[in-house]
This record gives structure tokens, sequence and C-alpha cells, in this order.
């Protein structure tokens, strides 16, 4: 059962149709798969679960495992989701009165939007929007102007309180497993079982569906930055190896991420140039913080990290990505890349600098934040930096 109730949406609807009038829109299809849920979730509370192959009518088959909303700028939303199996838990969860399953979505809201006559429709993730569904859209409705948009992410990402307090929760069972898999990091262990350790404590203290895949090496392999272990391949872990932690719990359907690091046996087993390239990562990490204000753009901080890894002679090990906003999705805009915009207060991003050197090793150390009115509060705050070892 949601925690939002139907006032919470009313609300998010008004935001929406605000943007919606100054953008000139008479309608916005918003559209959403079983890994991008924000848009369609923050309008209906419905999400695509499962993906895969279904078969047809006429005997072919097709990808299911998305669902769209055609909300207009005056009268009733109709949501579908491509999953027949999925329509009554859909009908329970949605709350918009029309929600039903449609082999194809573009053909039916192209025949509503032709019969109601709207002329200027966005569709908000466009990027991702099937072209199966999108041609019979232009099909039946050859008079409708279809135009990108990302007026929805625009909307979620200043968030509420009550959406804050659920990224919160979120980020006290990203703290809970990081706690887990360190107790799990000694030498002898494989990679497999302290990975193991922080998943099962990511849904004992969060939900049982993830917000994201987890990011779980140790030594070398934590070079790639983005490794999960197998069962037969699992690395195991010597004095002096390094284990990272990013890991992407779930709370209430809301996200919540970290990274922590921690050493097998002896910290002085370390390598010092490796120690040195951990101390640098965490310095990015807490002068970003520092920085983080209203006003302040994303591309600003970047920059300001990219100078600190030149500094200390890590520049070409520094990953282009520094952060990026979570709520619904484990990554939302704005991230730091390019983006320019002022940070809003209520906004809450990742901290995460990554410098790594495939083959050798790699570090990440990542932190929520939620922008205030003249800083940030940082919500994996409990969760200790400091690199340590575990002991021999």
């Amino acid at each position: 059962m949601s925690v939002f109730d139907r006032s919470d949406f009313e609300a998010r609807h008004a935001k929406v149709r605000e943007r919606m009038e100054k953008e000139g829109f008479d309608a916005l299809i918003g559209y959403s798969n079983a890994k991008v849920r924000g848009v369609v979730r923050y309008l209906g509370d419905y999400f695509a679960r499962f993906v895969g192959a279904q078969s047809q009518r006429d005997g072919s088959y097709q990808m299911f495992g998305s669902c769209a909303v055609l909300f207009p700028l005056d009268g009733e939303p109709v949501l579908v989701t491509d999953q027949p199996w999925d329509e009554e838990r859909a009908k329970e969860v949605s709350i918009f009165e029309n929600t039903h399953y449609a082999e194809n979505f573009g053909i039916e809201f192209g025949r509503l939007i032709a019969e109601r006559g709207y002329k200027s429709i966005g569709i908000d993730n466009w990027f991702i929007y099937p072209a199966m569904h999108y041609l019979p859209l232009v099909d039946q409705a050859p008079e409708a102007e279809l135009r990108p948009t990302a007026l929805v992410e625009d909307t979620y990402k200043i968030k509420t309180p009550k959406e804050i307090d659920l990224i919160r929760k979120a980020e006290m069972a990203a703290m809970k497993a990081v706690e887990a898999g360190f107790e799990a990091v000694k030498v002898g262990a494989t990679e497999f079982e302290f990975a193991l350790a922080a998943e099962y404590a990511l849904r004992a203290n969060g939900e049982l569906e993830l917000a994201g895949g987890s990011i779980v090496s140790g030594g070398p392999n934590t070079g790639t930055g983005s490794s999960l272990p197998y069962h037969d391949d699992s690395y195991t872990m010597k004095s002096g190896d390094w284990a990272l932690f990013d890991i992407c719990p779930s709370y209430a359907g809301y996200a919540g991420d970290i990274s922590r690091m921690i050493v097998a046996g002896d910290l002085d087993d370390l390598d010092p140039r490796l120690r040195d390239m951990y101390e640098t990562t965490r310095r990015m990490n807490e002068a970003v913080i520092d920085a983080i204000r209203p006003g302040v753009t994303p591309k600003s901080l970047n920059d300001m990290a990219e100078e600190i890894a030149d500094e200390a002679g890590f520049g070409e090990n520094k990953i282009g990505l520094l952060g990026h906003s979570l709520g619904i999705d484990i990554h939302d805009p704005p991230d730091y890349y390019y983006d320019d915009h002022p940070l809003d207060e209520n906004m809450c991003i990742t901290v995460e600098p990554c410098l790594l050197m495939p083959g050798v090793a790699g570090t990440r150390v990542e932190d929520v934040v939620c922008v205030t009115t003249d800083g940030c509060e940082v919500l994996t705050a409990d969760s200790p930096k400091e690199l340590r070892g575990t002991g021999r």
C-alpha cells in the first residue's frame, strides 16, 4: 500500500499541469519501464516490475515491461500496462480510475488524442520511448505535434518532506548494509561472501526489491568500478586488498545509495600509492559536500573535484560522473557531468567521486545529501569514511 495519499498525488498533478501550461502542452504521455519507473509512478503510483518476451494474438512475440499514462491538461488521465497478467495489480495500485492493459498503448493513446483534439503532446522519457508505441501515435493522430520533454523529472527533482524522509530511511538501510558487508571482509574471504552479507542486510533493513544493482568487489576487481562477483570466479582477499561496496537499497519505493571501502587485514599492508588514491577520493567527496548549497551548479562541483584529482596526480583516473539525483529512480537529473543549472533547496543528490586504475584498483566514496537553505544535510553522515583494516 502506498505511503502517499490522494492529496499527495493531487499536489503532484497540480505542479505538473502548471508546467504543462507554461510549455504549451494539451497533454503529456509519461512513459516508464521496469528499470526507469519514476515518471509513471510519480503520477499514478503504478510501476512495471518485470521485462521479457510475450506472445501476441497473431503468434508473434514482443517485449513487455513498460507502462504509460496519457495525462491531459484538463480531464481524467488514462494509465495502461503492456502486461495482461499484471492488469489486476495495476488497477489495485494505480490512483487513476481508467487503468487497464493495452497491447499497444500507442494505438489507444493516438485515438484518444485525435478524438479529444489535443494538438501539442509532450512525451516524457522520449529517449527510451519505444518505436512500436510511437509510430501508431503518428498514424492515429497525424495532426498532433509530438515533442520531447523532461517535465515530470523537472518537477520531482525537488523533494517533499515525505519523500526526503523515505530517502533518509533508505540511507539507514544502506549504512546497515555497509556494516554487514564490512563484518564479512577478512583475509581469506571471497567477494561473494561479503557481497552476500551486504545484500541480505539491504533487504532486511529496506525493501525486498532494490533500487539498483549492487557493485561489490575486492582487490584488483575494484578497478572496473562496477563489478559484482559470480560464485565461480569470486576473488579471495589477501592482506592489503581492499573491498568496495556501492549499494542501492529501496524504502517504500525511494532509492538509497552509498559507497564505502575497507581493507582486509592490516592497513599497513595497503600499497601507499593506493592509500593516497583513496585519500584523494575522500578529499574530493568532502570538498564537494562543503561547497553544496542552493545556487551552486553541478558542473562547478565536478570541476572542483577534477582540480583536486589533478593536483594529487590522479586526474587521468577520475571518471566523469561525480554524482546524480535520486528518488523513485536511482539515477535522476541533475547529474554532474555538464549540468550548469543551479541546485535548489530540497534536491537529494549523491556525491561519489571515483578513481580507477584498470586491473589494479579503484576507489569510490559516496554520500547522499539533501540541499538545505544554506548548505546540505548529509543523510549518510553516520557511516565513517576513514579507511581502516579488518585486522590480522
